[in-house]
């Protein structure tokens, strides 16, 4: 209550507030203590909102008589001061009421703030040469970036990376895209093969394939269509695999937090190797998993391998920690996610470019899990 009336005053304009007799300056008395609840509740919790409420309203019970010895009343209390006690009480209530209500409305703005500051991810990605010269991909103007010894670097109106050699040109830049979590982008190798970098990955290759073969290093997921070269295989180094092709199309997901790596075939035909005796060729329609050091062949529905990159996330009989995984790599959060609901496997597809809500929505719709946000963590619950 407010520290500004007594306890008398109160009672007098709760009185005048029922009979309908408050005067303009006692009307903005009254307004005045009620509003001060609103005040004070914005700096409480909705826990302790509800204590001080049950405190008061304690209190209330206590000071008039209205506890569970309340049937024992003074018989010298009139009716009227009975009817006041019971009125102030019931103006209580009202404003407990509205104000739990308020603190509720509060909860859910917040709620709403906070999740619109988690964004879908966007083309982002930064360039690093192997002198120590960095560019921040998503920031620069279309154009030419770089151009040296007959090699120019530029970003194209798609805002794709484009790389070109002119003439003869021996010298060979390393070069290392990187994308953050909530990124991804698209390259056009020396070669012309295209390759989509997904969210928290990284892709190193040389500015010019010169030599045997064309090899790139990947950490994290990408979508390759690689330019056919009879002469020049192109290689994938991953940590835990390495892919040899002539031409194909192909997704690669082998992150290194990640126990588990897998290669998709879409076209062509690709050789899989754990090691120099341990290997295997994919057929289109394919896909080789890689865990513990062991790799084995199934079929694969391509349009699920390759779901990210056609902006969506495509959920088939797949665990829940894998998805968790890949939505906080998207939107650049933190899931946490209890050790027992790991291995719930879930279904759906949802574009990736929805609101957050939206995608845990259809995960929620399983009936599987419910999801608490804190902060830009989320709480993944039974």
């Amino acid at each position: 209550m407010s520290d500004k009336l007594t306890k008398k005053r109160i009672e007098e304009l709760s009185e005048k507030w029922l009979n309908g007799s408050l005067t303009k300056g006692e009307q903005e008395e009254y307004d005045q203590w009620y509003g001060s609840f609103k005040d004070e509740v914005h700096n409480l919790t909705e826990s302790d909102f509800l204590e001080k409420k049950d405190k008061i309203y304690q209190t209330i019970q206590s000071r008039e008589g209205l506890g569970a010895n309340s049937i024992k009343l003074k018989r010298k209390k009139t009716l009227r001061h009975i009817a006041l006690v019971a009125a102030s009480i019931c103006i209580f209530s009202i404003a407990t009421s509205l104000l739990y209500n308020f603190i509720l409305e509060k909860k859910r703005i917040n709620q709403e703030i906070l999740y619109s500051a988690i964004t879908p991810g966007k083309d982002q990605a930064i360039l690093t040469l192997d002198n120590g010269t960095i560019y921040n991909l998503d920031s620069l103007e279309n154009g030419e970036i770089f151009k040296e010894d007959g090699i120019s670097i530029e970003k194209n109106e798609n805002g794709e990376l484009i790389y070109s050699i002119e003439g003869k040109s021996k010298k060979v830049i390393m070069n290392t895209v990187s994308t953050p979590k909530g990124g991804q982008f698209k390259i056009i190798l020396p070669d012309g093969s295209l390759v989509w970098l997904n969210a928290d990955s990284q892709l190193k290759f040389p500015s010019a394939f010169i030599g045997a073969d064309r090899k790139v290093e990947l950490e994290g997921e990408a979508y390759f269509e690689v330019a056919k070269n009879k002469s020049l295989p192109f290689k994938v180094i991953t940590r835990k695999e390495e892919i040899e092709v002539l031409g194909t199309h192909f997704n690669v997901n082998s992150y290194g937090e990640e126990e588990t790596s897998s290669i998709a075939l879409l076209e062509g035909k690709v050789k899989v190797a754990i090691s120099s005796t341990d290997f295997d060729f994919l057929a289109p329609g394919q896909q080789a998993v890689v865990k513990n050091g062991s790799m084995t062949i199934h079929p694969v529905n391509l349009s699920e391998a390759v779901a990210w990159k056609n902006g969506e996330f495509m959920f088939n009989d797949e665990n829940m920690k894998s998805v968790m995984q890949k939505i906080a790599r998207w939107y650049d959060i933190e899931m946490v996610l209890a050790p027992q609901l790991e291995n719930i496997s879930i279904w759906g597809t949802v574009s990736k470019y929805e609101d957050i809500r939206e995608v845990l929505k259809v995960i929620e719709m399983t009936g599987s899990v419910h999801f608490k946000i804190e902060g830009r963590r989320i709480y993944v619950t039974k």
